[in-house]
């Protein structure tokens, strides 16, 4: 979707508000992970505060790339965004983990 991605890693905290359920992996262990994999150029927690979007603010990145479970923070994306003026196109990645069915 790009020449180069900036990750944004959920806190725990969100994983537990936005899912219900706690990650699977601390949040420290999963931006390790991901930048141990070169999967991203860049990669940083996601802001302490929910819905302030300061880290997009910051980058201004050029497309947001959401996961397939991540509708919640996607219609929370838009509010933010429709609210500040801001229009960044989203796309939701069809990668599904082994095992899930597709939508």
């Amino acid at each position: 979707m790009g020449d180069r991605v900036i990750a944004s890693v959920s806190r725990d905290e969100y994983v537990r508000r936005w899912k219900g359920k706690n990650p699977n992996h601390p949040e420290h262990v999963r931006l390790k992970r991901l930048l141990d994999r070169g999967l991203a150029a860049e990669a940083h927690l996601s802001d302490p505060a929910i819905g302030t979007y300061a880290l997009v603010q910051r980058i201004n990145p050029d497309v947001i790339c959401l996961g397939y479970d991540q509708d919640r923070l996607k219609d929370s994306l838009e509010a933010w965004m429709e609210s500040e003026r801001v229009h960044i196109p989203i796309r939701v990645m069809d990668y599904y983990p082994t095992g899930k069915d597709s939508r």
